[in-house]
């Protein structure tokens, strides 16, 4: 059972006051008289002068749409009466016939009554209510806003009296119940935005036909609907119960079951005009530019649109406005221009690097040298990303699609740096130089905040990291060559005797080369000045393995020891000098001149179990060759720690983290 609103309460009251009444004196009535008081005092009898009740037509000119259909109801009712109010009428209808009026005059006196009521219905509609709702989406002064005002509660007030009539009735229904005023409010205003949305004249700026509809039509969605949410929308009491209503069985474009708020009823029938005329602009075969101008619209400037402050609270459209299989090949139109421009883009940024290497020209900046290829690659993928999310959003597909194409692009370089180092001479160190700068930014743009797909992130890290380790291996693998000699005098009887002077070569041919190395960037050179610190000691270590001494007493063991620790901390103050910060490196050569002091096997085993726990790649190869280094020691003790060893290290290898330092590894046995 429906409760009574104040709509009921108000027909209740007006009903109570005129049914009786009417149905007395309806014979006196005549069509442009209906709706005036239905019991005057035409004698003046009571006194005084009696005041004119506006009637239907007066209150239709007025615009006061709620009284004119409060007036109609009240005739609807006398006509329409419930049964005992038939009965009350009929027995009027005898007494009046007793007094000798014309029963076949009262009863064309009704049917004239009921087709004017009807009339009048229509009238209400056609010239009140209808055209003061189609002036919604103009600017309404006072007047207008108020005659919106009554248009809406007429309408309220009609669809509760559409309510009464339904169900089982014990009087005859008019066939013309029910009116469905607030469906034909609907269907209203779904038709205005139609109109509004054709009538729409293109931007008169620049751009393509479809460039210059598409503002026009985004302008005229934004201008009424902020002329809804600031002159229409408090035209509709409350903010979510009164706004567009349907009937079941008459559901059609903008209509939604139950009340919704007026903004949304408006945004939603503006949304799906726009949608509809989008479809359409989208089957035309678009070139790009109105393809990019299309998705801009449909991913950026509508939804964008739809926040202003004045709609944001009052408007949620979950709709996409075009749908996916419409949506779909737009994007991809987009989308492959948009690879096609990285993939150029990228390509074109390489090739004037390759010309700059033919052309022998490495540009220097600030001492260093430099090239351009990472910064201008980088910007022209965050160019194409930006792009990407501008005109369709923030999906990471798209994003990841682009983003993939770096792979190819770093094959590609590599291929270019391996022409490079393939190149002896002067005039490839510059140009190695530089792309490790190139390679230290590309790797902290790839591991940086940019979303890459996890799988493209580590074939670029991969690529990337391959390219630096092979130019570091091209500046280093100089140097080691010039400082050969040097090298094989380490760990020989001229070393034991002499080792400060060895040292001393060492350190005077690194000097030398270091000097050369000030021409990379800080970062870059702190990187390359810590693999060159750890290549110069693997290089030591396996000098030492090589056995070509024997240290055969206690006094000799201590003497190679003070030597290791010493040429340690003279090579470790030239790399630390230099920039290097690899300083964990410089812990080795000490350990390693502890294991040659120490006499009793036991601590000796100790101390490799230390050595173990920071560097577990050590193998038992290793400690093999240690131990021959020095004499002291008898077959049966060195079977014994290296069998020790074997099963301890195996355990802690067991628990060895992947982020563990290695060094052990990359000495090579011979």
């Amino acid at each position: 059972m429906i409760k009574k609103s104040h709509v009921a309460q108000a027909l209740s009251a007006v009903r109570s006051k005129v049914e009786k009444p009417l149905a007395r004196c309806k014979h006196a009535l005549t069509r442009n008289q209906h709706a005036q008081d239905p019991d005057p005092d035409p004698s003046g009898a009571l006194g005084g002068e009696v005041p004119q009740v506006p009637t239907f037509e007066d209150n239709l000119q007025r615009r006061c749409f709620s009284e004119a259909s409060l007036q109609l109801i009240g005739r609807e009712e006398s006509l329409f009466g419930s049964g005992q109010q038939k009965q009350e009428e009929e027995a009027d209808l005898q007494q009046e016939e007793e007094a000798g009026l014309n029963q076949g005059e009262e009863a064309g006196l009704t049917q004239e009554e009921e087709a004017g009521l009807k009339y009048d219905y229509e009238r209400l509609w056609e010239e009140g209510i209808k055209p003061t709702i189609r002036k919604s989406l103009q600017h309404l002064d006072q007047s207008d806003q108020g005659a919106l005002k009554e248009a809406v509660l007429a309408i309220q007030q009609e669809e509760e009296q559409d309510r009464r009539w339904e169900g089982p009735q014990d009087r005859e229904r008019p066939d013309w119940r029910p009116w469905c005023y607030r469906h034909a409010h609907d269907a209203l205003l779904e038709e205005m935005v139609r109109e509004r949305m054709q009538e729409v004249e293109p931007y008169p700026g620049g751009g393509s036909s479809v460039q210059r509809e598409l503002i026009g039509l985004g302008q005229r969605i934004r201008e009424d609907m902020l002329q809804v949410a600031r002159q229409v929308r408090g035209c509709y009491p409350g903010n979510r119960d009164v706004g567009v209503c349907c009937y079941p069985g008459n559901m059609h474009v903008g209509c939604y079951p139950g009340n919704v708020g007026v903004c949304q009823a408006y945004a939603r029938l503006y949304h799906q005009a726009f949608s509809a005329r989008l479809t359409e602009l989208s089957e035309f075969g678009l070139d790009l530019p109105d393809c990019t101008h299309l998705l801009s619209w449909t991913n950026q400037h509508y939804p964008r649109m739809l926040q202003e402050p004045e709609l944001v609270c009052e408007v949620d459209i979950k709709e996409p406005l075009l749908p996916a299989d419409v949506l779909r090949p737009l994007e991809e139109q987009y989308m492959e221009h948009r690879e096609t421009e990285l993939k150029r883009c990228v390509e074109t940024v390489l090739q004037m690097a390759e010309q700059a290497w033919r052309g022998g020209a490495t540009q220097m900046i600030d001492g260093c040298y430099s090239s351009p290829l990472a910064i201008d690659t980088i910007q022209c993928v965050d160019a194409n990303l930006k792009s990407c999310r501008e005109i369709l959003g923030d999906d990471s597909t798209h994003t990841h699609t682009l983003l993939a194409t770096l792979i190819p692009f770093f094959r590609r370089y590599k291929h270019f740096l391996e022409r490079v180092l393939r190149q002896s001479g002067a005039h490839s160190r510059p140009v190695v130089m530089a792309n490790l700068t190139c390679l230290r930014q590309f790797r902290e743009f790839v591991t940086g905040e940019t979303p890459f797909p996890d799988d493209v992130r580590i074939s670029c890290v991969s690529l990337v990291t391959n390219m630096r380790d092979a130019c570091h291996t091209h500046l280093t693998s100089v140097i080691h060559q010039n400082i050969k000699e040097t090298y094989r005098k380490l760990w020989s009887h001229n070393w034991l005797q002499k080792s400060g002077r060895v040292c001393e070569q060492l350190r005077d041919g690194l000097n030398t080369h270091l000097q050369d190395l000030t021409a990379l960037d800080h970062t870059s050179r702190q990187e390359l000045l810590g693999v060159l610190h750890e290549e110069v000691l693997l290089e030591y270590v396996r000098r030492m393995m090589k056995r070509k001494i024997k240290l055969k007493d206690k006094q000799q063991q201590e003497q190679a020891a003070t030597a290791l620790c010493s040429d340690n901390q003279d090579i470790h103050t030239v790399f630390m000098e230099a920039g290097s910060t690899e300083g964990w490196i410089s812990k080795v050569l000490p350990e390693l001149a502890n294991l040659l002091k120490i006499q009793d096997p036991d601590a000796i085993l100790l101390q490799l179990v230390t050595l173990t726990a920071e560097l577990p790649d050590i193998s038992v190869g290793h400690v093999s060759a240690l131990l021959q280094l020095r004499g002291g020691l008898s077959d049966r003790d060195c079977k014994k720690i290296k069998e020790t060893f074997t099963e301890l290290s195996g355990s802690q290898n067991t628990h060895t983290h992947t982020h563990t330092r290695l060094f052990f590894s990359k000495v090579k046995l011979t």
